[in-house]
């Protein structure tokens, strides 16, 4: 997670937010009230339709008539506020410090969540967003370790990581590799089972290709 987290207060301009989201290249920042407590979020998507830019939302004349005020009101506030009190979203998600990064992942998709604040004792304290976990994903497959690059040991891997998935069903003795090339034999009941032999194959250290030959049968239909 980010830990240099940039923050506001409930009586900051718009203008100032969306300057610091620009300054820290962000997609969102917390709102902390008097206490440093989490109050709510700003995000970019908060400031998308807006008076100054020209970028409200356009509605026929019928449409406006039909929709009830409350929510033209709303949407009002929204697009003309001069505080992030009345833009800021106040269904905040938000993790501990010590969540399980896949429990976050699935907090994003299940909410739509682009940044998670971390807090600690309801006080954010870092800042987690998708290009988070994409530095994770650059940072991980950059340091991976050396490991023993041989022809058998690249084979055990491979044959080790069909192993751990029920819907692989290759035996040892389909995965052939000869300088550091993986070859796959056999047969599968799916395209999609064929494809997922190739990635786990290529996903394992050293592996400097996959020929596919898995075969996958056809049905073939007897018209009268």
């Amino acid at each position: 997670m980010s830990r240099d987290v940039p923050t506001v207060r409930p009586e900051t301009p718009v203008v100032d937010a969306a300057r610091l989201l620009l300054t820290h290249r962000i997609g969102a920042v917390p709102v902390i009230d008097a206490d440093g407590r989490l109050a709510g979020l700003v995000s970019e998507a908060d400031l998308l339709h807006r008076a100054e830019t020209g970028t409200l939302h356009e509605r026929s004349w019928w449409l406006r008539a039909i929709t009830p005020g409350e929510v033209l009101a709303r949407e009002y506030v929204k697009t003309h506020a001069r505080q992030i009190r009345d833009v800021m979203s106040l269904d905040v998600v938000c993790v501990t410090e010590d969540a399980e990064l896949a429990s976050v992942v699935d907090l994003m998709e299940t909410r739509g969540a682009w940044t998670i604040p971390v807090v600690r004792d309801n006080q954010p304290v870092g800042l987690i967003n998708r290009a988070t976990l994409l530095q994770l994903l650059v940072s991980r497959a950059s340091s991976t370790a050396p490991v023993q690059n041989d022809d058998a040991a690249i084979r055990q891997r491979v044959v080790d990581a069909f192993r751990t998935e029920p819907w692989a069903g290759l035996w040892s003795s389909n995965v052939i590799v000869h300088d550091g090339v993986v070859h796959l034999w056999g047969w599968a009941g799916s395209e999609a089972v064929r494809d997922a032999c190739r990635v786990a194959a290529e996903s394992v250290p050293d592996v400097k290709g996959v020929e596919n030959h898995i075969h996958v049968p056809r049905l073939i239909s007897l018209s009268m």
